[in-house]
């Protein structure tokens, strides 16, 4: 019976700890036309899931802005990977501190589209937003990727 109970126990521990994956997000002066972006500035992850946040110059880090209650805040040290492991399901907002008025900003979604938060992470990216000196169109564009699309 031991015997059995261990070998369930290390299944499921296997098979949830292989489930997770580890995402990658970086952090660019100048990337494609556009100053201070993250890429991807929107990912969808499900729970359990780590996101690299990789400095692609030193100047950079990120932080929590907003996220989902019961969540743990983080702050990355500039010019140094930092990375962050979702536990809690819901929408997530993140920066870097040194750039974030002029839009350097991301969303991370872990789960599905019917997050609780939703509604409130709306209503602060467009608080949000209105303390941007430039890059106001990224915010839009990460609030329009948290609606879902209607078939």
């Amino acid at each position: 019976m031991t015997y059995f109970f261990n070998a369930v126990l290390a299944i499921t521990f296997f098979s949830t700890t292989a489930a997770a994956k580890t995402h990658t997000v970086k952090m660019f002066n100048l990337k494609n036309g556009q100053s201070m972006i993250f890429e991807p500035g929107f990912l969808k992850i499900k729970q359990g899931d780590e996101v690299k946040f990789v400095p692609t110059d030193k100047e950079h880090n990120s932080q929590s802005v907003f996220m989902p209650k019961g969540a743990k805040k983080w702050t990355g040290e500039f010019g140094k990977v930092t990375p962050v492991k979702f536990t809690a399901d819901g929408i997530y907002v993140y920066e870097c501190s040194a750039h974030s008025m002029m839009g350097m900003a991301g969303i991370i979604q872990v789960g599905d589209g019917n997050a609780k938060n939703l509604a409130p992470a709306k209503k602060f990216l467009k608080k949000y937003k209105k303390n941007l000196i430039m890059n106001k169109n990224r915010v839009n564009d990460l609030i329009n990727a948290l609606t879902p699309k209607k078939p």
